[in-house]
């Protein structure tokens, strides 16, 4: 394999700029949807169906339910079997189930 293979494409500043910019929305867009779970305006259940949370991790999209924290989250998660960098999308049926069923009522 040559070098070249691995390198990045060369960017315009112009298209660096542009990247840049359209990281910075998505990130916004991000955090406002993530506000929405905090606020209690969405349940993980509606969230984990929407497409615009697919990309999510879903540590983070749990950390936002009010009454979870990290701790719980992390707990949350491995009793599910879902790995730390799993995203919304990547949630298996069952896994999904099992979270939504043991969120309301979710104990030490």
């Amino acid at each position: 394999m040559s070098d070249s293979a691995n390198k990045l494409p060369a960017l315009t500043d112009e298209q660096r700029r542009a990247n840049l910019e359209k990281a910075t929305a998505v990130r916004k867009e991000r955090k406002a949807l993530l506000d929405l779970v905090r606020q209690g305006s969405v349940t993980f259940e509606q969230a984990s169906a929407d497409p615009k949370y697919w990309r999510i991790p879903v540590v983070r999209l749990l950390i936002a339910v009010p009454g979870v924290g990290k701790t719980k989250a992390t707990q949350l998660m491995a009793q599910a079997g879902i790995a730390p960098n799993r995203r919304v999308k990547g949630l298996g049926r069952r896994q999904r189930d099992y979270i939504i069923a043991h969120l309301p009522g979710f104990k030490d």
